[in-house]
């Protein structure tokens, strides 16, 4: 067999995920005093990882009121079991719609036909998009990691 010379690392050291993927196709919303199950029935099972879908709804109901509760939980979880956290983020399309977008985005007219669909680029969302969603989830996420 030939050497492998692509390695997934994580934290520098090679790292070969074990995991699950939680099955919440309308986002991470469990029963209060539920969120840590998906997290302990992976630890039980010597899993390592955890993949989870967070939806762009759940974060930004409102244009700009953020709300990253469930985002702080599923971290705090996947601290807690000693577990890597994959996030799957469902923003402006999933399975070809929109469904996930929060209602406000869905009002947004495309520039281009007066369509109400999200503008999109040949290679990814338009920059107003990057600016909307993406900027202050990553700016989340950083601030969560360098506690």
């Amino acid at each position: 067999m030939s050497e492998v010379k692509r390695v997934f690392k994580v934290n520098g050291k090679p790292f070969f995920p074990i995991g699950a993927e939680g099955v919440f196709s309308g986002g991470y919303t469990v029963k209060q005093g539920e969120e840590e199950f998906p997290f302990k029935s992976l630890k039980a099972m010597h899993g390592n990882s955890i993949a989870i879908p967070v939806n762009w709804d759940q974060i930004e109901p409102v244009e700009g009121k953020f709300d990253f509760t469930s985002v702080d939980s599923l971290i705090a979880n996947a601290r807690k079991y000693d577990l890597r956290l994959i996030l799957l983020w469902f923003a402006t399309w999933k399975n070809a719609a929109m469904e996930f977008a929060p209602s406000w985005v869905k009002t947004i007219p495309n520039d281009l036909n007066g369509s109400l669909t999200l503008p999109v680029t040949n290679c990814g969302p338009s920059p107003r998009i990057v600016r909307l969603i993406w900027m202050p989830i990553k700016r989340h996420l950083w601030l969560c990691v360098n506690i």
